[in-house]
């Protein structure tokens, strides 16, 4: 739920102000399969660094509580 209520309000900002992305970086290998799994994009190969690119009216990506 932390997700996806973060990705709805960088959504909302991305209206707003004009963000064009939400960065994050996982902590570990199973962290950035969830990232990747809920339409994360990793930087480089070998990096955790992940983004989730913004366009005005886009929906956050679902996510279920696990």
């Amino acid at each position: 739920m932390l997700l996806a209520h973060a990705t709805m309000v960088a959504c909302e900002m991305a209206q707003q102000i004009g963000v064009r992305a939400l960065t994050a970086t996982a902590i570990d290998d199973r962290a950035l399969a969830f990232y990747v799994h809920h339409g994360f994009v990793q930087l480089e190969p070998g990096s955790r660094s992940v983004v989730f690119p913004l366009r005005p009216n886009l929906k956050p990506p679902h996510t279920t509580a696990r």
